[in-house]
């Protein structure tokens, strides 16, 4: 068996409002590859079909202080990380971010600071690193 790992994802971070119910566009200067930050229970009003919505629409991931269970599944199912760190609130929108789940960490490249994910389970890594096979990432 060859080893999978997930790649590194680096892009920049944008707000979704809160409550966030997935119909907004975009933020503005969103660009393919970029991540969506959101805050407690994040994806909670989203319908099911909403991750693979924005994985096609080119988000690289979300991430939020905390993800709602059903919008994870959906997340993980899509191929769409879905990350909680508690510090989502200190990401400023258009912050350059470095995703790497494989080291379960966040780096915030405007400031410096390197947040912990603390919601995968290597279940879920495995998902998402064939997920990512898959889809050619």
């Amino acid at each position: 068996d060859e080893e999978i790992s997930y790649p590194a994802l680096s892009g920049r971070g944008w707000d979704v409002p809160e409550p966030w119910s997935g119909v907004e566009p975009l933020p503005a200067g969103f660009a393919p590859g970029d991540f969506l930050v959101g805050r407690l229970r994040c994806g909670r009003d989203l319908a099911p079909s909403a991750a693979a919505e924005l994985r096609a629409a080119g988000v690289a991931a979300v991430i939020a202080t905390s993800i709602a269970p059903d919008f994870f599944a959906a997340a993980v199912a899509a191929g769409l990380p879905a990350v909680a760190i508690e510090e989502a609130a200190a990401i400023k929108s258009g912050d350059r971010l470095r995703l790497d789940i494989e080291t379960f960490r966040v780096a915030n490249r405007n400031s410096g600071d390197r947040y912990i994910i603390k919601n995968l389970s290597e279940a879920a890594l495995d998902a998402l690193r064939r997920a990512s096979v898959a889809q050619g990432a």
